[in-house]
Order: C-alpha cells, then structure tokens, then sequence
C-alpha cells in the first residue's frame, strides 16, 4: 500500500530553536498508516504528533485548531484530497 504525501511547513518552524520539538499533525484515511506514522515518529525524541486528521476537512481545522510546524498528508482521501486541503490551508 502505497502513500502519497504532501509535506507542508510553515515558516514558523524555522524559527524553532534546536531544543524544541517539531509538532506534526499527521493526516490519512487509513488509521494504521497513523499509528505506524505516530510510532516511527515519536520514537526519536525530535517530534511531537499533536494530532491526527482523517480527511482534507478535518486536516484544515486541526491545521487552524493546534498550529502544527509540519503537515504530514495523504494526497488520495475521502471527502476532500489532501491537494485541495494543503490549497485551502
């Protein structure tokens, strides 16, 4: 099963100091790519999964919601891409 992701980093992020974590909000259809995601992630101590989102509707609220650096999307999703979603944010 193939994913395909779309990364999106505001400029915020870069402005990060090297102390603090980088908060990611993950967003895919399919809820064990998240748990997988979030695992592989949280194991290195440089990544916080803030929270998780399971179409382009939802990964725009949580966007705007939690104020994550790094957007982790699927492209193909139900109810709205995560293209749409990444123009919309």
């Amino acid at each position: 099963m193939a994913n395909n992701l779309v990364e999106f980093t505001p400029a915020a992020a870069s402005n990060r100091s090297s102390e603090e974590t980088t908060r990611i909000l993950l967003v895919d259809d399919q809820p064990i790519f998240r748990e997988v995601a979030r695992s592989l992630l949280e194991q290195d101590g440089d990544f916080d999964v803030v929270a998780e989102a399971t179409d382009g509707t939802d990964a725009i609220e949580q966007v705007f919601s939690v104020q994550p650096d790094v957007v982790i999307m699927d492209i193909q999703m139900t109810v709205m891409s995560g293209i749409e979603a990444t123009r919309h944010i």
